[in-house]
């Protein structure tokens, strides 16, 4: 496990990757989503998790960090690392900036509105919506989820990630609108 100076770097590169409104304070938010395990519960989201794996490869690669064996020196991957993942997919696909489509996602979970200084009753219910994405407990349609959708075809409580991001990428061509 990494010390807690080197976590809080790493947090701190994490941060940078989602670049959240700089007008706001994002810490104390993104500081719970990455000590939330993601657990993937629909097939295939594994993949996701590798692409997290990837993220921290990277941070080692970037940060030149070499007192480290592998990249479970860090724990269990965390949502914030699936944001991160699935932001860069996004930005590769779109070829829009992957820290945009970071700040959409937070927007999709509404969790953008906990700024600042993080309360109990906000840590709660900043935990339960992160239970509720971990879990897939938000309608078929998404809303709740990283990617809600107006038109599903399907069921987005049981569509792995991949199918549900690029839904939703098709469905919105346009990030600006």
């Amino acid at each position: 496990m990494m010390t807690d100076r080197a976590s809080c770097v790493y947090i701190g590169w994490l941060a940078d990757q989602v670049k959240p409104n700089r007008r706001r304070n994002f810490d104390e938010l993104l500081w719970q989503m990455h000590a939330t395990e993601f657990v993937y519960v629909v097939a295939n989201d594994e993949n996701r998790v590798q692409d997290a794996h990837d993220v921290r490869l990277d941070y080692f690669r970037q940060t030149q960090v070499k007192s480290y064996v592998g990249t479970d020196t860090l724990g269990p991957i965390s949502v914030l690392e699936i944001m991160v993942a699935l932001s860069r997919r996004m930005g590769f696909i779109t070829e829009e900036p992957p820290e945009m489509w970071a700040w959409v996602l937070l927007q999709n979970l509404e969790l953008d509105k906990y700024s600042g200084r993080i309360s109990r009753r906000w840590a709660e219910e900043i935990a339960e919506i992160l239970e509720r994405l971990i879990w897939r407990q938000y309608p078929s349609d998404g809303m709740g989820g990283f990617f809600p959708l107006a038109w599903p075809e399907e069921d987005q409580q049981t569509a792995e990630l991949w199918n549900q991001m690029h839904a939703y990428l098709t469905e919105n061509e346009d990030p600006h609108d």
